[in-house]
């Protein structure tokens, strides 16, 4: 069993953190108190392997003008048994460049007194991500003289440039006591006149998330002037993650501190959008070149033929250095204007995609702004007063009061989609009259269909060889195409048998290859040779049971549990045509072939079909998920699904071969 590994979940956000005040050299480990020893497993209450007793958390920002603000986390777990000794492992992220890491402090107790510190040399260190300019590093330790029965406890300050206050209080194990300090900005330090002009977006905010646990919320020292806000909770039960669902920071109990302005939500968004709407005036205020390239597009009569001109343009002849290469370590200057992006020839996601929208309006066409979350990593919350957005869309209204949406800023990604962590969200439309926020359509089943053929040789009865071929659309063939420009040269080879190990887990695999892997116009084709076992199953001295299916990596039905309690979401909607052609040895003969199947209900479809054509066997089986996003009452139709392709998956042939 993988042994899970805690992960701070404040680096999910990336944005706005909670700071703790200074806990430094001076820090002192809280008295250990007989209440705390004396908490014991107790199943009405959830408390089962582990129980985090207490959890305190102080977000500083008094130094907020400086950039110095600070977090520190301090933890104490109790441990029953040898499941909750995972709880004795940690892992500390942070962003390399914008957070330093400046203490942590760790401790094991065991109930006879004896005490294990952590040492500085069992903490180490590593990269764990490095994408689009970002990198995180890691400090990871385990803790000593874990045992059952005993007490844990770590407490860890950062330092970072900005604050990001949001507290989850709902853990993976109960949490018996939980406070949170926020020590908020005063404005000190501002020269006074240009305080008053931020002062509204400066007001101290918080907001209850995901939950209805009774809180205290205090001012201090006093509520006529405070300097901080102090929050508590007590009895939070433990998070219970569902397969294929939101992330768990969307569903958490949870809660969010910020800076905001006062007024209203529709009045802030309302606000926001006209302050974005000038700043979107400035970029494109020199945009010479820009008008030059739209001019060129004119020949084109329609709107939509408009639209696909200047998409495709913007995908071929500006670098996007949102995607480099591993290896790449060219710099870029931030492009302040379209003219400057055009100019220099490259360009961010924006900047690629507010030409694009800049292109449009020089056309006649009535191209907006807008923005939206990545919704695997959070949802947006529109009480919450402050930027919450991931990325930019460009929205064109279309004539069922609507918008199109388009990203030509996201590299290989088809002029009819969007990327699809954003489908299914509302999105903050720049400009819009009536409202700020549109819901971003789900793409077909059809746009993200994946078709695989296997044509294969039997040599006897344990052993295939052949070819495969495989051909990706929509989202499916983006996301490879992604990974493989991000690869260096040397490396996409490896990358390609990665990918189809993924598919053909237990084949040897050679001479792979992969066409269409730049541009959006047409699919992306893999290919490659393969040998591997049949795992055929004798039946008597003449005859084989063959599942042709399980030459696939195996599927699997993630939905077991008799009820749910959360929405479903996937990916994005998608549809899987397997076709394998077998070529039988002489003599040999296809003696039985179970009848076609199919399956269909609201949530998708599924078929199987085998046929004999003289000493050949060929079996098509196709999967499709009609959509991505399921409420919890829908469970039984997705659930009922996912079975019938596991059931059909599993359908066998019975071949004879000469006695």
């Amino acid at each position: 069993m993988k042994k899970p590994t805690i992960i701070f979940t404040f680096l999910v956000f990336a944005a706005l953190l909670p700071q703790l005040a200074a806990a430094g050299d001076d820090f002192v480990w809280e008295k250990i108190a007989d209440k705390d020893w004396q908490v014991a497993p107790d199943s009405a209450r959830g408390i089962r392997s582990a129980v985090m007793l207490f959890e305190k958390i102080t977000a500083d920002d008094h130094d907020l003008l400086n950039e110095k603000c600070y977090l520190t986390i301090y933890r104490r777990i109790k441990i029953f048994n040898a499941e909750g000794r995972k709880w004795g492992d940690f892992s500390v992220p942070y962003l390399k460049k914008k957070q330093k890491i400046e203490m942590i402090r760790g401790r094991t107790v065991l109930p006879d007194g004896r005490e294990f510190p952590l040492l500085e040399t069992q903490i180490f260190e590593k990269e764990i991500l490095k994408a689009e300019g970002v990198k995180i590093k890691q400090k990871s330790f385990s803790l000593p003289g874990i045992a059952d029965g005993c007490i844990v406890e770590y407490a860890v300050k950062y330092r970072m440039p900005s604050p990001y206050s949001v507290w989850i209080i709902q853990k993976e194990i109960p949490l018996l006591d939980g406070e949170y300090r926020w020590l908020f900005y005063n404005g000190k330090g501002w020269p006074s006149g240009f305080y008053q002009l931020l002062g509204n977006m400066l007001t101290p905010n918080y907001l209850w998330l995901n939950t209805t646990q009774k809180y205290i919320a205090e001012q201090r020292p006093s509520i006529k002037e405070p300097t901080e806000v102090f929050f508590a909770v007590n009895n939070v039960p433990a998070f219970d993650a569902e397969p294929h669902t939101l992330p768990d920071v969307a569903l958490q109990a949870q809660l969010r501190c910020y800076y905001g302005s006062p007024t209203t939500a529709a009045a802030f968004w309302g606000q926001m959008s006209q302050t974005l709407a000038s700043s979107l005036e400035k970029y494109t205020r020199n945009n010479k070149r820009g008008r030059e390239v739209a001019a060129s597009f004119t020949e084109n009569k329609t709107k939509d033929g408009k639209i696909a001109a200047a998409y495709n343009w913007l995908q071929s002849n500006v670098r996007n250095v949102n995607y480099l290469a591993e290896d790449n370590n060219e710099e870029f200057k931030d492009n302040k204007s379209v003219d400057e992006t055009l100019k220099r020839g490259y360009g961010t996601r924006e900047d690629i995609n507010f030409v694009f929208y800049d292109m449009l309006r020089e056309m006649n066409i009535d191209a907006k702004i807008a923005y939206v979350v990545d919704r695997d990593e959070n949802l947006f919350a529109p009480d919450a007063k402050y930027w919450q957005f991931d990325r930019s869309l460009v929205a064109v209204p279309n004539s069922n009061g609507q918008y199109n949406f388009y990203s030509p800023g996201t590299l290989h990604l088809p002029l009819t989609q969007v990327p699809w962590f954003n489908e299914g969200i509302r999105a903050f439309v720049v400009g819009s009259m009536t409202e700020q926020f549109f819901p971003v359509p789900f793409s077909s089943a059809d746009l993200n269909r994946t078709r695989r053929m296997l044509t294969l040789q039997l040599q006897d009865e344990s052993k295939v060889h052949g070819k495969l071929t495989e051909q990706r659309f929509g989202h499916g063939s983006r996301s490879l195409r992604v990974v493989l420009a991000q690869t260096p040269a040397s490396s996409q080879c490896d990358k390609l048998q990665e990918e189809l190990e993924n598919v053909l887990s237990k084949a040897q695999l050679d001479s792979i290859s992969a066409t269409g892997t730049d541009g959006t116009d047409r699919p992306l084709i893999l290919n490659c040779n393969l040998k591997m076992d049949m795992n055929a199953q004798p039946l008597g001295t003449t005859r084989l049971l063959v599942r042709p299916f399980s030459l696939f990596k195996p599927d699997s039905n993630a939905f077991q549990a008799n009820t749910r309690r959360y929405a479903i979401m996937f990916d994005y909607a998608h549809e899987l045509v397997e076709t394998m052609q077998i070529d039988l040895p002489e003599n040999w003969k296809i003696d039985a072939l179970p009848a076609d199947s199919s399956f269909s209900n609201k949530a998708g479809e599924c078929q199987l079909s085998f046929q004999n054509f003289g000493k050949t066997l060929s079996a098509q089986r196709m999967f499709r998920l009609n959509r991505p996003f399921w409420q919890a009452s829908d469970y039984a139709d997705v659930k009922t699904l996912f079975q019938a392709r596991l059931t059909m998956g599993a359908l066998a042939v019975v071949l004879r071969k000469p006695e």
